[in-house]
C-alpha cells in the first residue's frame, strides 16, 4: 500500500544461463529500454508521469547449488516511480 504522494519501489532479478555476466546484462538492457519513463498501471493509484526510473542496477557472480561447477550471473534492477491517489 501506497499513500498519496509515496513512492512505489520494485525489484527485478535477473540470472544468466552462460557462465558470464553478458546475457544477465543484456536482459538488463531490454528491461531498461521496455521501463525507462514509461506511463504503467497501478490500480487505485496515479503514477507521475514520466517518473518511473532504474534507480540502482548490479549484476555479480552468484553460484548454482545444483551444479556447483557451473557459474551463473544474477542481475538485480531496482525501479522507482511516484504515486498519488486516484480521484
Amino acid at each position: 500500500m501506497q499513500r498519496e504522494g509515496g513512492q512505489a519501489t520494485v525489484t527485478i532479478d535477473f540470472w544468466s544461463d552462460k557462465n558470464g555476466p553478458q546475457e544477465t546484462r543484456t536482459l538488463q538492457a531490454r528491461s531498461r529500454t521496455l521501463l525507462q519513463r514509461q506511463d504503467l498501471t497501478v490500480s487505485g493509484f496515479e503514477l507521475t508521469r514520466g517518473s518511473v526510473t532504474c534507480d540502482d542496477e548490479k549484476v555479480f557472480a552468484d553460484s548454482d547449488p545444483d551444479i556447483p561447477e557451473r557459474g551463473l550471473f544474477h542481475g538485480v534492477q531496482r525501479w522507482t516511480a511516484w504515486l498519488e491517489e486516484s480521484q
